[in-house]
C-alpha cells in the first residue's frame, strides 16, 4: 500500500514541477560539459527502491564511487533523457523501453565542470541487470522512502585549497553516498517533500474510508544488492 502512495505522490509531483527553486553549491554556466543521469526507481522485495552503481576501481574518473547510470551527452543523442537511457542500458542492461519516465529535476552542477540533468523513471518489473564489467562493479538498491526522508541527509565540510567545500551525504547499511550523487538524491527528496504529500494522501484516504493505509515510507529497510550479469 506504501508504495501506491509514493507511486501517487510520484507521478502527482512531476505534473506539478515549475514551482521548485533549488539552490546548489556550485552554479551552471555555459561551459559546463553536458551529462545526465537515469534516477530509476524500481520495485523489488522490500519495495520501491532507488538503483545505484558501485563503479569499477580501475576506473580514472571517480573510481568505487556510488553513482548512478549515467554519463556524457553525445552528439548524436536526441535528448539529455536519451543520453541518460542509452548510458543506462550500456551500463546496467536496463532497456530505454523498460522505463517510464516521469520527468526530469533542475540540472546539477558539479565542481568537476559538469552540468547533469537527472532523468526520474520506473523501471519495469522485469528487468534483469546485466552489468557492464568495465564500468560498473555491483549494482543496489536503496529504499526510495529512506532517501525520500530529508532526516536521513548529512551536510559535510571539507577544504580545498583557499575553499571550504560542502556537499551531502547520506549512509545506508555501510554504504556511504556522497557528493554529486547524494546532492541529486538530496535535491529529488527535496522536490518530492514526500512527507507533505504522504500526510494529504493519508487524510484523503480515511476522510475516503480506507483502513490499509501501510507502513511509513521511512521504516523500510533491506540490503537490496542486485548480483545481475556482467558482459
Amino acid at each position: 500500500m506504501q508504495d501506491q502512495y509514493l507511486l501517487t505522490a510520484l507521478r502527482s509531483r512531476f505534473a506539478n514541477s515549475a514551482d521548485f527553486p533549488w539552490e546548489a553549491e556550485w552554479p551552471l554556466h555555459a561551459e559546463q560539459s553536458g551529462a545526465s543521469v537515469l534516477i530509476a526507481i524500481a520495485p523489488g522485495p522490500q519495495g520501491l527502491s532507488i538503483l545505484l552503481t558501485r563503479r569499477t576501481d580501475h576506473l580514472y574518473n571517480h573510481p568505487g564511487q556510488i553513482s548512478f547510470p549515467g554519463g556524457r551527452i553525445e552528439s548524436d543523442d536526441a535528448s539529455p533523457i536519451r543520453a541518460a537511457l542509452r548510458e543506462t542500458e550500456e551500463e546496467i542492461g536496463l532497456r530505454g523501453d523498460q522505463v517510464e519516465v516521469l520527468g526530469v529535476l533542475p540540472d546539477y552542477a558539479t565542481s568537476s565542470n559538469f552540468r547533469i540533468t537527472p532523468v526520474v523513471g520506473l523501471a519495469s518489473p522485469d528487468f534483469v541487470p546485466k552489468l557492464d564489467a568495465f564500468e560498473v562493479a555491483e549494482l543496489f538498491s536503496v529504499p526510495l522512502g529512506f532517501v525520500l526522508q530529508m532526516n536521513n541527509y548529512q551536510r559535510h565540510r571539507v577544504q580545498r585549497q583557499d575553499a571550504v567545500r560542502h556537499f551531502f551525504a547520506v549512509p545506508y547499511l555501510g554504504r556511504f553516498i556522497w557528493g554529486a550523487t547524494a546532492g541529486m538524491l538530496a535535491m529529488f527528496a527535496a522536490f518530492m517533500d514526500v512527507q507533505n504529500q504522504i500526510e494529504a494522501q493519508l487524510t484523503d484516504a480515511r476522510r475516503s474510508g480506507q483502513t490499509d493505509l501501510g507502513a511509513s515510507a521511512s521504516a523500510q529497510a533491506g540490503s537490496g544488492v542486485y548480483s545481475g550479469q556482467t558482459r
